[in-house]
């Protein structure tokens, strides 16, 4: 894919009863649909840290401190928005600036390979 927008069709579906702590919450489930060669690739991305591995939120960058300044050339809405602030942070931290979980190959084989 040459746009790092681009992914294949995706679906989510709320999920209920998941713990965090003691506390029963929500989570998200997702699904990712296209080709084989094309979910291979997007799954590729997410745990090189170029797509969030909880979210499957496409990135122009990895996240991190040194990669803001091509997250606000790409992503302008996101740092025009009152989340602005929020999001440096996150990014800054090697988080996802939407959903706020980890994102490293750790992160993705926990979250997605269970390893």
């Amino acid at each position: 894919m040459s746009d790092w927008r681009e992914h294949p069709p995706m679906s989510y579906e709320e999920m209920y009863g998941y713990q965090r702590g003691r506390v029963e919450s929500r989570d998200l489930g997702v699904y990712i649909g296209g080709t084989v060669t094309e979910q291979h690739d997007y799954a590729s991305r997410m745990a090189a840290g170029l797509a969030c591995p909880s979210c499957a939120t496409p990135f122009p960058s990895w996240c991190s401190i040194a990669n803001l300044k091509v997250w606000e050339a790409e992503c302008p809405n996101l740092f025009s928005s009152p989340i602005a602030d929020g999001a440096r942070r996150l990014i800054s931290q090697g988080c996802c600036p939407f959903c706020q979980i980890e994102v490293s190959t750790p992160a993705f084989n926990l979250l997605v390979s269970g390893l």
